[in-house]
């Protein structure tokens, strides 16, 4: 999907057929119902103009655009909801940020209780849609980020975990075992890893013989696909993710309603490579 998200130093140049300006870019205020009025009086004065005859009450959902006279659009008023019973906190900025109209923002006022790049990884899943059937690109609502923010590490746990998500939402047809080895390989790439593979036969060979009965009657072969990274002397983790791609072969015990969620069941690997994906970019929330 499109990057959603902007830096700072880069938010007054033009990007492609996008110009992004200071002209363009709308100020987003993000305010819980005890902090109505404070933000009124902290508004400049087109702002405070415009939100004086809407009734704004901060509720959780909450989105108001503001024009200018001429219909001009000129910020944004989103509800953060009771700070003191949201569970969410700074994760409800992802539905904020599907419910504002496609644009370029910056956040001018968020709760204080929001911190800054968990509000804005939540922005960037909450943009995620899924389209690799597409062949229109869909319009996203873009931030503009800060050096507080921390611009890399947002981009880097939002593309992994947007990307996890497309492979457990790939449809099983697209996503047997070559396939979800392919895309380890993409990942493993992507930072240097060095990616091994045990496939077939040669799973029996190397003592994984359950491995290889699940997956023996499929007509792709199964596999144990391995990668590693870093420098030796390094402390040592080890992510272990089950990637069983439906349909596996053999016979099927499932009920309908089971089977609906069974392209599902590699979702285990999927994690796994989403958080080897953000350990490798060297940043984690």
């Amino acid at each position: 999907m499109n990057d959603c998200f902007v830096d700072e130093s880069d938010a007054k140049v033009t990007s492609g057929s996008d110009p992004i300006s200071a002209t363009n870019i709308l100020p987003l205020y993000i305010v819980s119902p005890d902090k109505v009025e404070f933000c009124r009086s902290i508004l400049p004065e087109a702002l405070a103009l415009a939100a004086s005859a809407r009734n704004f009450n901060g509720e959780t959902g909450e989105i108001v655009v503001l024009y200018t006279e001429k219909g001009r659009p000129i910020g944004i008023l989103a509800g953060a909801g009771d700070t003191n019973s949201d569970a969410l906190g700074a994760m409800a900025a992802g539905s904020i940020a599907r419910g504002v109209p496609a644009g370029t923002y910056r956040i001018a006022y968020k709760p204080d209780e929001w911190p800054d790049s968990l509000t804005a990884i939540s922005w960037g899943l909450g943009q995620y849609k899924f389209t690799r059937y597409l062949d229109e690109e869909l319009d996203v609502s873009t931030l503009v980020l800060p050096p507080s923010y921390a611009p890399h590490e947002v981009r880097a746990i939002v593309a992994a975990i947007n990307n996890g998500r497309d492979l457990i939402n790939t449809p099983a047809g697209d996503m047997g075992p070559e396939q979800l080895h392919a895309e380890t390989l993409k990942v493993a790439g992507r930072h240097g890893g060095k990616v091994t593979a045990t496939v077939g036969d040669a799973l029996l060979v190397e003592n994984f013989p359950m491995l290889h009965a699940v997956g023996r009657a499929a007509h792709e072969e199964p596999r144990l696909v391995e990668f590693t990274w870093g420098k030796i002397g390094d402390p040592k983790l080890t992510l272990v993710g089950k990637g069983i791609t439906f349909d596996t072969g053999g016979l099927n015990i499932k009920s309908a309603a089971g089977a609906r969620i069974m392209k599902k069941d590699m979702g285990g690997a999927a994690h796994a490579l989403t958080l080897a994906d953000m350990v490798m970019a060297g940043k984690l929330p």
